[in-house]
């Protein structure tokens, strides 16, 4: 094993991310899914949780969505609030739904790498590949995050209102691509957990996100406080949350 190759080999090893899938009841209940349910420290409120992104963790949050003839699956990333569009015509399975999201996921981090000039070769492609493969099996619960909840409801208007103009009853994947593209150049404003509002890009944070995850190692550049080859941390350490 060569020296780039082993150095690779353990940022894999050190980066490994945990994954956490939010699932609505709504969903839960389309694809058939078993769920525990997330509770706060006391083992209050289940099903109601906020989820977190931080530097061991990435967490979504997906919600069935109908219009016209079409099942649309809205997923949100809590962090950046990126959205992914996954368009059916028919109630899809579970396995089919976390299929078409993997898909999107890294197709949409590749390509904004390729535009940013991050991901030049065919060799950093690889490479990419091999980190964001190398995450840890998802942890499903049943679970609406209502901090996500707003986001949700105008991505729900974003999607009609596309059809309406377009005079159409089906929401197809090109359709989708687009639309997500639109909105995840649209600034948001959340509040952190002290109240503190701020505003920012889904786009830029999702993209600041997958370089630290998933593109150590592939950086050209000395960047201050980081290992050699390594894009900056983005997060806080989070607190854990139960589960019930």
């Amino acid at each position: 094993m060569g020296l780039v190759t082993n150095c690779i080999y353990t940022n894999i090893i050190n980066n490994i991310v945990n994954t956490i899938f939010s699932i609505s009841n709504q969903l839960a209940k389309s694809t058939k899914l078993e769920l525990s349910r997330l509770t706060d420290a006391s083992g209050q409120n289940p099903g109601v949780q906020p989820i977190n992104t931080h530097s061991k963790q990435i967490a979504w949050q997906f919600q069935l969505f109908k219009s016209g003839n079409s099942t649309v699956v809205i997923v949100i990333e809590s962090y950046s609030r990126y959205i992914l569009l996954l368009p059916f015509y028919y109630s899809p399975t579970w396995e089919e739904v976390k299929g078409a999201f993997y898909e999107q996921w890294f197709g949409d981090m590749q390509s904004w790498m390729k535009m940013g000039g991050f991901v030049r070769s065919t060799q950093q492609q690889t490479q990419l590949e091999q980190q964001f493969q190398a995450q840890s099996e998802s942890q499903i619960y049943r679970n609406l995050d209502r901090s996500i909840g707003g986001h949700m409801t105008d991505t729900q208007f974003w999607i009609r209102d596309y059809m309406e103009q377009m005079t159409v009853q089906s929401f197809d994947q090109q359709m989708a691509k687009e639309l997500s593209v639109h909105i995840n150049n649209q600034s948001k404003r959340v509040k952190d957990v002290n109240g503190k509002k701020s505003k920012f890009s889904p786009l830029e944070r999702f993209l600041d996100d997958s370089l630290y995850r998933y593109a150590q190692g592939l950086c050209d550049q000395f960047i201050p406080g980081c290992a050699e080859g390594n894009f900056p941390n983005p997060h806080k350490r989070a607190p854990k949350l139960t589960v019930v």
